[in-house]
């Protein structure tokens, strides 16, 4: 963490606090098909618990958007928390009973899912307000280190809890939730504006975020290359699996082939600042893109050996630079009341077809092999780098530095008014 944000103690709260409930969220997630499978011998109950609580974090995402930008922004991040909480300890306390059912199982992973989704848009709006606008890139890219890490450590702390304590990853997760409700609610700064009296229906605002998604050209820009991009990496890891385990990987080898990936991920989280040193704001993030569509290319030509990581975990590297550029722009430039709505349409139009992923990556590779696998992967990430490149909206991009002078600027001759965060 940087020395200017390790001095920003509501922004070092948060930080750590989400650090440690993402991954509290790894060890749990591994540990619901796990505890399913014990339970009931059933791969199919076992998927649906994934698939039940994943839907539902879908299909709060637009709705809550609106009420990010309806309610107040730290109640909420403390009532989702506490939700969380409640659904985690009831879990671990059923475990220990021996009471635990699958209905449980599902509600409490539904509940949680749910409420870490609304939680997750709230934060995201809420990142302005805690640093300044020329940190806001840096402050995504540690948000993006500290989800790899939790990717690295979780699951595999999740296993290890289990093997011990069925109830264990359970009552972790809870304890995360708990330190992440004392965090939020020692954040000094308001999360949110004065805002009036909300009048409207919650489907009109819904529809109002949407609207200015597609208005806007960055925001446009947006929403139509982090859709190609995040289903062709989410297909490149499948296909990636299928490969590795067709040449007769091992397990292990398999698993230790996503760590690497991951510290990839996680290298390249620490590395955006000097990559963003470098490069203007839209230069990186067309650089990045067709930078990673030639990464995923040249798998093609290393299938059969060990060495087809390499090139996806360097891919995987320039990947947070340019969220970080993108989503740092995305929270300077839009307004604070409509925030949640933008994250959220966003974000559902980013992961919405993500799930075809693994079975478009699957026919590729049971019709025409891991090599054409990989560069049909890379045809889908070259439409996201055209759209980067030839886009107004990337084009148009204005350094931070001149929208804190405006941000400044506009202070100078508004007066402040009490009751952002009432």
């Amino acid at each position: 963490m940087s020395t200017s944000l390790t001095r920003n103690r509501d922004f070092r709260r948060l930080w750590v606090s989400q650090t440690l409930s993402l991954f509290g969220s790894g060890a749990s997630n591994l540990a619901y098909p796990l505890l399913v499978l014990a339970m009931t011998g059933s791969a199919v109950h076992a998927g649906i618990v994934g698939t039940v609580s994943g839907a539902a974090a879908v299909g709060c995402q637009l709705p809550g958007g609106g009420l990010v930008d309806r309610w107040n922004r730290r109640r909420l991040m403390l009532g989702c928390q506490l939700i969380r909480f409640a659904a985690m300890a009831a879990i671990a306390a059923a475990i220990m009973a021996g009471d635990a059912t699958l209905w449980m199982i599902i509600i409490a992973a539904t509940v949680t899912a749910a409420a870490g989704s609304l939680f997750g848009s709230a934060e995201q709006a809420a990142l302005r307000h805690i640093v300044t606008v020329e940190q806001l890139p840096q402050a995504v890219s540690l948000n993006e280190a500290r989800s790899h890490a939790a990717d690295l450590a979780g699951p595999a702390a999740g296993g290890a809890m289990f093997g011990a304590a069925r109830w264990l990853p359970f009552g972790v997760d809870a304890l995360s939730y708990a330190v992440s409700v004392v965090a939020v609610a020692l954040i000094r700064r308001p999360l949110q504006e004065t805002r009036d009296r909300v009048r409207t229906k919650l489907t009109a605002e819904i529809g109002e975020g949407i609207k200015v998604v597609f208005r806007d050209p960055f925001l446009r820009a947006v929403a139509f290359i982090a859709p190609p991009l995040n289903v062709a990496i989410s297909c490149v890891m499948f296909v990636l699996i299928v490969v590795l385990r067709d040449q007769g990987a091992p397990s292990a080898a398999i698993g230790s082939a996503e760590t690497a990936i991951a510290l990839g991920g996680l290298a390249g989280a620490l590395l955006t600042p000097f990559f963003r040193r470098r490069l203007r704001d839209r230069t990186l993030v067309v650089t990045l893109c067709w930078a990673m569509t030639a990464l995923v290319a040249a798998m093609a030509g290393l299938v059969g050996t060990y060495a087809v990581i390499v090139p996806l975990a360097f891919a995987l590297l320039l990947a947070p630079a340019s969220n970080a550029t993108i989503f740092g722009y995305l929270f300077a430039t839009t307004p604070d009341r409509l925030q949640g709505r933008v994250v959220s349409t966003l974000t559902l139009f980013a992961g919405g077809i993500q799930p075809i992923a693994p079975v478009a990556g699957g026919v590729m590779v049971q019709q025409w092999g891991g090599r054409v696998a990989f560069i049909g992967c890379a045809a889908v990430l070259a439409v996201g780098a055209l759209a980067a490149t030839f886009s107004n909206g990337i084009r148009q991009m204005r350094p931070l530095t001149e929208l804190k002078d405006e941000a400044e600027s506009s202070k100078e001759t508004i007066p402040r008014t009490g009751g952002a965060d009432r």
